[in-house]
């Protein structure tokens, strides 16, 4: 592998070799996809559809987001609510998971990261889409996410999910990448004695030390993670801003014809 690619680094070689189970031809054919990709679409261009930027910033990770495994990985924070089908295409929001990964996790290192699926509402700022209008998403991101970032996940939680409804997972886990999917550990819903959206089971997989304590993982209202990305009866310059259009920005649409600040929203 390391004559074939000089350039990449050790840890990179060895993820990828890993996940092809030791097999050089695969591993390079694999190897070789990424780093394609990764020529053609990073950085992105600018004025790209990105989370918190034109998307809603469902998955969070890296820089303002202190929540740690059990084990000191770092956790990637999916809130499911968030994600809106009516912003922006499946494509679009694989390419921008992709560069979220792509810019939190370095090449030269061999970081495994902890996954949390948070499948609860959110009310109000969230889309609250169904799981049949997300499933499109899903399968889009583990089409392009599991060969490009290989051996990277160590574990992946998702609440609630209730004894009633798991039949849903068992739909949804077709889409999945077979190694992530069997990675997986369902967990029912709160804290029903504290309130608590996160339930007890959660700190078997997660420092509930780093969790902080508000109602939705520290941050005080809907806005901080995008509120509000949809709004009922919006005007044609709405959309535009939703989708990231060349629109004046600054106050609310209708006033001056520009953006409000909530369409560029980046979590802090």
């Amino acid at each position: 592998m390391e004559a074939l690619f000089p350039d990449s680094p050790e840890a990179e070689r060895a993820r990828f070799l890993r996940a092809r189970n030791g097999n050089v031809d695969e591993a390079a054919a694999q190897l070789r996809t990424y780093l394609k990709w990764r020529a053609e679409s990073y950085p992105p261009a600018p004025g790209t559809l990105l989370l918190g930027k034109g998307l809603p910033p469902w998955n969070l990770m890296g820089e303002g987001l202190a929540m740690r495994g059990v084990d000191g990985t770092p956790v990637l924070l999916s809130l499911a609510a968030m994600a809106d089908p009516e912003v922006g295409t499946p494509a679009q929001y694989a390419y921008a998971a992709a560069m979220l990964l792509e810019e939190n996790l370095p090449r030269d290192t061999e970081q495994l990261i902890t996954i949390v699926v948070d499948v609860g509402g959110i009310h109000p700022g969230g889309a609250n889409a169904p799981v049949s209008k997300l499933i499109p998403i899903i399968r889009e991101l583990s089409r392009v996410l599991a060969p490009l970032f290989p051996e990277r996940v160590k574990r992946m939680t998702i609440y609630p999910v209730p004894l009633a409804v798991r039949g849903i997972w068992s739909a949804v886990k077709l889409f999945l990448d077979p190694v992530t999917a069997n990675k997986a550990v369902l967990l029912s819903g709160g804290n029903s004695r504290t309130g608590s959206r996160y339930p007890v089971e959660l700190s078997k997989y997660v420092d509930m030390s780093n969790v902080p304590p508000g109602p939705l993982y520290g941050l005080p209202h809907p806005k901080d993670v995008g509120e509000p990305w949809r709004l009922k009866n919006q005007s044609t310059l709405d959309n535009a801003c939703l989708k990231d259009e060349k629109v004046p920005q600054g106050t609310t649409p209708g006033s001056d014809g520009a953006c409000p600040d909530a369409f560029q929203q980046v979590p802090a």
